[in-house]
């Protein structure tokens, strides 16, 4: 009974395919999805087993994996900003209103993609009117859940070979991004990966492309920064942003910083003639031009020390000759220690300058040598 009913188990029993939080302010709830045939809502309050389990089911009743789920991500409340919608391997989309029961789909449509063909991406829009899906089947659809029988737009032939390539929102919502694999063993010049942008009333041609080496699976345009990230199948993220549009923020805080020294740099180099391939002047140390920059200290202490005292300090100066240097004028205009001694010392006794002495006996006793 434990592995038949998923609604008994405190987690999913197999892979797990995809998951995102709660889109709403303040929300500390998240939704999973799985191979089990089960969508799966949790609660960071809650940690020990899951609020809900919601079962997939094809148009005859059997289970279903479920490959792909998403939030309504309109952070303001309306009519559709209770739903939660799942795409499946089958092709199918499942909609659910959670002020409902989940026993039963709110809004379906079994025929979205094709059968066998799994759903990578289900995406709203911020207005929460259109819902965008990206499917193995190579198309990219629009849908109006009012009118779920029929698809709004399509786009065909992008090639997608991975499960987990998406679709994202422009910030004003008026424009959608997706990426596209590259085909492989293919000559032609249009087998490169790339960036496709969408106007969202109308799909029947790209906006603009951005042309990649390698396939493009997830995309991001941030609704704050205003910059697109993409990801390939290489490792790599690309970041685009405008100058005028796009913040200081994200991206360009890292462009405008200037790059650290290396603490290893070797400050010794060899220069070499490139006529001769002689070396002139071997082991030369350079010494880089902001050396002395790097060692300066922003204090206030250090910016004294460094403009007053070091520029008047000579480390051979004789303190006996720099106090001598005032001994007539401490004589005529005694102020301080000469007035304390006017009775009991009139004339100042100086002491007699002593016979050189052994630097022996001068040493600490701890320190003289033991005589035996």
């Amino acid at each position: 009974m434990y592995v038949t009913d998923m609604n008994r188990t405190k987690g999913h029993k197999s892979l797990l395919n995809y998951g995102c939080w709660n889109p709403s302010l303040n929300s500390e709830e998240f939704m999973t999805c799985a191979d089990d045939c089960t969508l799966r809502l949790w609660s960071l309050n809650k940690r020990d087993e899951q609020l809900h389990v919601i079962r997939t089911k094809g148009e005859s009743g059997r289970d279903v994996r479920t490959t792909t789920c998403t939030y309504n991500q309109s952070l303001y409340h309306n009519e559709n900003s209770n739903l939660i919608t799942a795409g499946c391997d089958n092709g199918s989309i499942l909609v659910w209103d959670r002020r409902r029961s989940f026993v039963h789909v709110t809004f379906k449509c079994m025929n979205a993609h094709l059968q066998d063909q799994s759903i990578t991406s289900l995406k709203w829009s911020y207005d929460s009117q259109i819902l965008a899906s990206r499917s193995m089947d190579h198309t990219l659809k629009l849908w109006d859940i009012r009118k779920f029988n029929k698809c709004l737009s399509s786009y065909e032939n992008i090639p997608n070979h991975f499960s987990m390539t998406n679709i994202s929102f422009s910030p004003n919502d008026q424009f959608l991004i997706t990426g596209v694999s590259k085909l492989m063993n293919s000559n032609e010049n249009d087998a490169n990966g790339k960036l496709i942008i969408f106007d969202r009333n109308d799909l029947s041609k790209p906006l603009n492309e951005i042309a990649f080496n390698d396939s493009v699976i997830r995309t991001y345009w941030h609704p704050k920064l205003n910059q697109i990230f993409a990801t390939t199948n290489n490792g790599l993220v690309r970041i685009f942003y405008d100058d005028k549009r796009s913040p200081m923020a994200g991206v360009r805080l890292c462009l405008n910083r200037k790059e650290r020294k290396s603490k290893d740099t070797n400050d010794f180099i060899a220069n070499i003639n490139p006529t001769t391939s002689e070396y002139i002047n071997e082991k030369k140390e350079i010494f880089p031009e902001n050396r002395e920059e790097e060692k300066k200290s922003s204090s206030l202490h250090h910016h004294l020390v460094q403009t007053i005292v070091k520029p008047n300090f000579i480390e051979k100066e004789d303190p006996r000759v720099e106090l001598l240097k005032h001994a007539k004028e401490a004589e005529r205009n005694p102020k301080w220690v000469t007035p304390a001694y006017v009775h009991t010392q009139p004339k100042p006794i100086f002491q007699q300058q002593l016979e050189e002495e052994d630097e022996e006996d001068l040493l600490p006793i701890f320190k003289k040598q033991r005589k035996t």
